[in-house]
């Protein structure tokens, strides 16, 4: 043991009292000053003193609200073995350290014991009260520049023509300007078509902030797939029954009720409701499953990824050992090696992935870090503007997955259970639930809405937390709450009472945007994606989440 490596040793035990054990170090050290450590001469060597038992907890002191969690962790020394037995005077502490404070205030502590010697031990001291500590200041956001354009995609014979029109949000300057990829635009929005058939694009840029921008499909003389002549023909307001696609490979929606080897006891949108959109492919994606109560695993063909494939107008599926999904799904839509499906698992910090190239489950991300939990049941949205996956735990908080780094950050955001996170707590749909949160990513003004039951926040690409209107009715997946999707062409929020009314938000109110055709949104199999492609929501319903679907339809959407 080199000497400045005994200093230290006595320094620690001289803060924690053990005065003896530090006169003997510092004899021991001036010995070794005169003798020195790695001296040929064996008979001036002295044998290195062990370190003294110990045992010693962190943090010492800590300030807690009833209810709430905190980790501890204990650093023993000297003995033959690190294992130590967790004990609390008031509230409840797991095995391996993980705090939940009582539910009435006072002091108490928390004592981490030897397993190997009994009378070694140390204390921790826990505050707990009953007033919330001061909110932590939330930055106000920079105002952000939008752009819409209506409308958004149509249909027009050769050579006709079509007046566009611009909305700029976030600024005092309104000014546009207007370019077309065929045919030709005025600066006014004017578009003539081109004299022959084909797809062009309309896009207006805003000149206070260039880099925000919409763009409107023409599909000229009839150009265009199935999917995008359905989508020009949507009036905003209006669902759309798209029966085009209720075709022979959609047979009603049987491939919903799963492998002729699974062991559900429901069809594949019990408990998962989000579909996703690859503008890449242009495909419609649904990763859902059956409930049979063994997890990710023991449930042999009852989870699927259901696929719509845009080019064939064509529906088909494959299966996999697994169960219910919730909002654990998410899909990269950045062309590239990435662009593919995340998924996290239920009741997990995994996160399974689905290569859209191989249309086959292939690898898994790195766990999720999380401080607590895992909850059963989690959301998890892909970020364009940060190029990274956003994953919000109830229990354990919100995190990030770069791609450009492949980590996980640490917790960005404390959720209900608030284990320690920064930047304040944030309510979803409580602790420990079955109501999982939610997550969409809005186009247009470059943000991430998340929420649960009725909370509803905005995630800036700076990764600021902002507060928006409530709704009304619960918003989660399940058997209780109603699912939710995202309008590409408004950036609204776009849900449904358990009447099956539907109701639109921008993130200040929640309007009554009438009736829709489902009658029960809530169980009655419900999905529906976002198509930036062609700026509409596409749906399907199955009208039950039992097997089996047999009536299922799909339809189409814009919002007003």
């Amino acid at each position: 043991m080199k000497s400045r490596q005994v200093s230290k040793s006595a320094q620690f035990f001289a803060d924690h009292g053990y005065l003896s054990v530090v006169a003997v170090v510092c004899s021991l050290q001036f010995l070794l000053a005169i003798g020195g450590c790695g001296s040929k001469n064996t008979s001036n060597n002295v044998p290195a003193t062990p370190s003294p038992a110990a045992v010693l907890v962190s943090p010492q002191s800590v300030p807690l609200q009833v209810n709430t969690k905190q980790q501890f962790a204990a650093s023993v020394t000297g003995l033959s073995s690190d294992a130590v037995t967790w004990t609390a005077s008031g509230g409840t502490i797991t095995s391996a350290g993980l705090y939940t404070a009582p539910t009435s205030a006072g002091t108490y502590s928390v004592t981490a014991t030897s397993q190997s010697d009994s009378t070694k031990s140390d204390s921790a001291t826990v505050t707990v009260s009953t007033n919330p500590p001061a909110p932590t200041p939330t930055p106000t956001p920079v105002p952000s520049v939008s752009v819409t354009i209506s409308p958004s995609i149509i249909s027009l014979g050769t050579s006709g023509t079509q007046q566009f029109t611009a909305t700029v949000k976030g600024s005092t300057n309104t000014a546009v300007t207007w370019t077309a990829s065929g045919g030709s635009v005025s600066s006014s929005g004017l578009f003539n078509a081109q004299a022959s058939a084909g797809t062009d694009t309309v896009t207006v840029t805003s000149v206070a902030d260039p880099t925000k921008s919409a763009t409107a499909q023409v599909l000229v003389g009839g150009a265009g797939t199935t999917l995008a002549q359905a989508a020009a023909s949507v009036t905003p307001g209006v669902w759309f029954h798209f029966t085009a696609a209720e075709n022979a490979s959609w047979n009603g929606g049987a491939l919903l009720n799963l492998a002729a080897t699974h062991t559900g006891t429901d069809n594949a949108t019990a408990w998962s409701t989000k579909g996703l959109w690859n503008p890449v492919t242009k495909e419609f994606y649904f990763v859902g499953g059956g409930h049979c109560g063994s997890g990710n695993s023991g449930c042999p063909g009852t989870q699927m990824v259901l696929r719509y494939n845009d080019s064939t107008n064509t529906w088909s599926a494959s299966y996999r050992d697994g169960g219910h999904t919730y909002e654990g799904p998410a899909i990269n839509t950045t062309a590239g090696a990435n662009n593919e499906i995340f998924l996290r698992l239920f009741s997990s910090n995994g996160v399974d992935v689905y290569n859209i190239a191989s249309q086959a489950w292939t690898t898994s991300l790195a766990t999720v870090p999380s401080l607590a939990g895992p909850d059963c049941c989690m959301a998890m949205e892909y970020f364009p503007d940060r190029n990274s996956l956003i994953t919000i735990d109830p229990d354990s908080g919100i995190y990030e997955y770069s791609f450009a780094s492949a980590k996980w950050s640490g917790c960005l955001f404390g959720t209900a259970s608030s284990v320690g996170c920064p930047n304040g707590t944030h309510n979803f749909c409580g602790v420990a639930t079955t109501e999982a949160p939610w997550a969409r990513y809005d186009p247009v003004h470059h943000r991430l809405l998340l929420g649960g039951c009725k909370n509803v926040y905005a995630l800036s690409s700076s990764l600021v937390l902002t507060t928006l209107t409530s709704s009304t009715f619960d918003i989660s997946v399940g058997t209780s709450d109603s699912p939710i999707t995202m309008d590409p062409a408004t950036g609204k929020l776009v849900s449904w009472d358990p009447t099956g009314t539907t109701f639109t938000s921008d993130g200040t109110s929640w309007v009554n945007a009438g009736v829709s055709p489902f009658s029960n949104p809530v169980t009655g199999g419900l999905v529906c994606a976002p198509v930036s492609s062609y700026n509409v929501v596409m749906c399907f319903y199955a009208g039950t989440n039992s097997i089996p679907a047999s009536g299922a339809t799909v339809w189409l959407y814009k919002a007003q």
